[in-house]
């Protein structure tokens, strides 16, 4: 299918690159990405310079926790990948496109160590409003078991917490001296950059392309995503 062809295509044009950057880790950041911004893109950057390591970036096709994306998975999909075709040691998952049902990250965690077929610890990449929600996450016993996480956390209104089944970690050493079970929460906070403003924008007909990747932006503008329906009609009668 036509993501499976982008990511192998992605994961070629990297081969060299990623030589130098895997270090005995996995990083992996995941989102629903409607659509995939600077903000993402920031953060993608800064866990793979942490953690000395590649980062899959995970599209969540079927999140439980929120209403339907805006954008259909094969238009997402097609984003990221764009987005991503020209960064070192990012590369775009379809671990949860392929799979049936809904996203769990514990599932995600599963399949990317089945993939995988190493020991290398996996860590999940997440904000710190995210984090906070993640004793509701399905499975999440399972979760500690499976995988660490690095956390961005300035900005927050609460001291950070270790949720049941984790400890602090010190740094990237720490966490690839252990398989799983570590936090390791980083003083810094992304853009203030969201999708929902950025879809706000495109509906009311403004333009976005200052928060979005250039290709990103482009493929926005060639398939009209995000507008409302009387801008659509508006240029279907021009």
């Amino acid at each position: 299918m036509c993501w499976r062809t982008c990511a192998a295509a992605t994961n070629r044009a990297h081969e060299d690159q990623l030589t130098d950057a895997i270090d005995a880790l996995i990083g992996v950041f995941g989102g629903t990405f409607d659509p995939f911004h600077l903000g993402h893109l920031h953060m993608a950057r800064r866990a793979r310079d942490l953690l000395h390591a590649e980062v899959q970036v995970v599209l969540a096709a079927r999140p439980w926790h929120r209403d339907g994306p805006g954008g259909s998975v094969e238009d997402r999909w097609a984003m990221l990948c764009s987005a991503l075709e020209d960064e070192a040691a990012l590369s775009p998952s379809d671990v949860e496109i392929v799979r049936d049902g809904p996203s769990y990250t514990v599932e995600t965690l599963e399949e990317i160590r089945r993939r995988s077929g190493s020991d290398e610890p996996i860590v999940w990449v997440i904000g710190r409003d995210a984090y906070d929600f993640v004793p509701n996450w399905h499975r999440v016993d399972d979760v500690a078991c499976l995988g660490h996480f690095l956390v961005f956390d300035r900005g927050a209104d609460s001291p950070p917490r270790t949720h049941h089944g984790f400890r602090v970690a010190n740094g990237p050493a720490d966490l690839r001296n252990h398989r799983s079970g570590r936090v390791w929460f980083v003083d810094e906070s992304p853009p203030p950059v969201s999708s929902t403003a950025v879809r706000a924008m495109m509906a009311r007909g403004e333009n976005a392309s200052a928060l979005l990747p250039r290709k990103v932006w482009a493929y926005i503008e060639s398939h009209s995503l995000y507008r409302s329906s009387d801008e659509r009609q508006g240029e279907g009668k021009a």
